[in-house]
């Protein structure tokens, strides 16, 4: 039996261009059990399945890792202090990089995620998406926020989305208003997060609003915009397009 193992094993291991030698091996099975032809056809054909098993597993392996999903995909969002800096360049939907969450309010009923979506600043927010469906907002209130209209009830909003291009100057300031003297991860001053694309969501528990928890988000963004030198006429272009003038026309990339 010990050469019987040895031998399915080296079939096993064998690619697809070296299934000729099959024929051999098997012959060598038959012949190994020369005693007792019915073992040896089941021995046989026993080998044939498990060699067109393995070249088919192996067949499928390899094509799948010619497979390329296009373009960029994110299915979640991430967390932690390690990931890479990154941005959006067009438009793009995205999910975003977790930097920071609380709960506060009586009985902690708020939830708030401040979530980083570039580290490039100019980008706008076109839309918000949760759970795969783009969210109606309202316009910008006094506190800055905007309201989510499909998470309200009886004219008042369950939900809200304050969004940073990167270029604020300034904290946020409803979240510093409730976190910055807590005890415990405070959200303060000094967090202007200078540079940075970023929004705060805001999610009130009423579990007819929110029936699977806290929703799955994503931003469809414009990314920032891009310098084309074919349009600055300082440089022989043929449009009003130079980086230090503000009021200048800018390309998407």
């Amino acid at each position: 039996m010990k050469r019987l193992y040895l031998i399915l094993f080296l079939v096993l291991l064998a690619s697809p261009a070296a299934a000729d030698p099959i024929s051999a091996i098997v012959a060598a099975v038959s012949s190994f059990f020369a005693g007792g032809s019915v073992l040896a056809t089941l021995a046989s054909a026993l080998l044939r399945s498990l060699v067109k098993a393995g070249i088919s597993l192996l067949v499928a392996k390899l094509r799948k890792r010619e497979q390329k999903t296009p373009g960029i995909q994110s299915t979640h969002t991430t967390s932690g202090g390690t990931e890479p800096q990154a941005t959006v360049l067009g438009r793009f939907a995205t999910r975003g990089h977790l930097v920071y969450q609380c709960s506060y309010h009586e009985n902690n009923a708020w939830l708030a995620h401040v979530v980083e979506l570039g580290d490039l600043p100019g980008a706008t927010l076109r839309n918000l998406i949760l759970d795969g469906v783009y969210a109606d907002l309202g316009p910008v209130d006094s506190l800055g926020l905007r309201p989510i209209l499909s998470k309200t009830e009886n004219g008042i909003p369950y939900g809200y989305i304050a969004f940073f291009d990167g270029t604020q100057t300034t904290a946020h300031n409803h979240l510093v208003s409730w976190r910055g003297g807590a005890a415990d991860r405070p959200w303060t001053p000094d967090h202007i997060l200078t540079g940075t694309c970023y929004a705060v969501l805001y999610f009130y528990r009423r579990d007819h609003l929110y029936p699977s928890g806290v929703p799955r988000y994503a931003f469809e963004l414009d990314g920032p915009p891009l310098y084309d030198i074919r349009k600055d006429s300082t440089v022989g272009g043929n449009y009003r397009h130079h980086p230090v003038q503000p009021n200048a026309d800018y390309a998407r990339a």
